[in-house]
């Protein structure tokens, strides 16, 4: 069809996304460039900048009535193309509108054996008509799937996430490992998976793994219960449970580096409460690094 080769060649003048969609404002810019308007108004073929639906911009859109053949030819001399180099042009150029390339593209999970490796077959292309824009969707057999808004222009967008929809089960696994070894820290499982460590933090939530993890943070846990049960009983605290009060609360400020002081105080709410009572001048020197 005329109009897929006009596509093709417009979207190679930039005049057009990979998408197909027209950028008019652009082509009647060219088109004015290109011809003098007393020429255009000699043919009769001055296209009316206030239409829409302007003859220029009817003749790349989805054909439903015959246009004059002089409109056609002015249009294929701007592409620089004569009648007859113009029609015989393929009526769908390889890979044409394809805006993510073609198949295969890379899996993105850095835990999977094909980890950018060109396995995955399937693209799903989406086009949201009122932000005009295309989404290109990707899942490889690891269960990890991910996105992209913007379309391919550099040979590296292909190893680039816009959004991660789903981790996939393997993603997952390797994270519950990680978070049942107490000897990894959650800034080297974030390193390892590739994501932040609130990303980290989330997931493990929604998996349902343990809070705390096993290691230090563990053993804040079990003081925090030793002091409830204390606190229960009247009892007063000796030196070396003050000590062990003030190693939970800095072994809690160390496993959690990136939450803010409320949210800390709140997850360590009776080793906090207790230190306060009990230990208030120790308590204050040590928040001094949020103040």
């Amino acid at each position: 069809m005329h109009r897929d080769r006009y596509l093709w060649l417009l979207t190679e003048r930039n005049l057009a996304s990979r998408g197909g969609k027209v950028r008019v404002s652009a082509l009647l810019e060219a088109f004015k460039s290109y011809y003098s308007y007393d020429l255009l108004e000699r043919l009769q073929c001055v296209p009316n900048e206030q239409d829409k639906n302007n003859w220029l911009f009817r003749l790349v859109r989805s054909p439903r009535q015959a246009r004059h053949p002089l409109y056609h030819l002015l249009l294929i001399q701007l592409l620089g193309y004569t009648a007859e180099e113009f029609f015989q042009l393929p009526d769908s150029p390889p890979d044409a509108f394809k805006p993510f390339g073609s198949k295969p593209w890379p899996c993105l999970n850095p835990v999977c054996q094909q980890f950018q490796q060109l396995s995955i077959k399937e693209c799903q292309v989406t086009y949201d008509k009122q932000r005009s824009r295309i989404t290109g969707t990707f899942s490889c057999t690891c269960g990890f799937t991910y996105s992209r808004l913007s379309l391919d222009s550099l040979p590296e967008d292909r190893f680039r996430i816009g959004k991660v929809k789903s981790y996939g089960q393997l993603w997952e696994k390797i994270l519950k490992n990680f978070w049942a070894n107490p000897t990894v820290s959650i800034e080297e499982i974030a390193k390892q998976l590739r994501v932040d460590y609130q990303t980290v933090k989330r997931q493990a939530l929604r998996l349902g793994l343990s809070f705390p993890r096993p290691g230090p943070t563990a053993r804040v846990a079990k003081i925090n219960g030793e002091l409830l049960r204390d606190t229960q009983n009247g009892q007063v605290t000796q030196p070396s449970k003050l000590e062990s009060y003030r190693m939970a609360w800095l072994e809690a400020v160390k496993e959690n580096p990136h939450i803010g002081r409320t949210t800390l105080e709140r997850m360590f709410q009776r080793i906090y409460s207790w230190l306060y009572i009990y230990d208030q001048q120790w308590l204050q020197a040590h928040l001094s690094s949020w103040d």
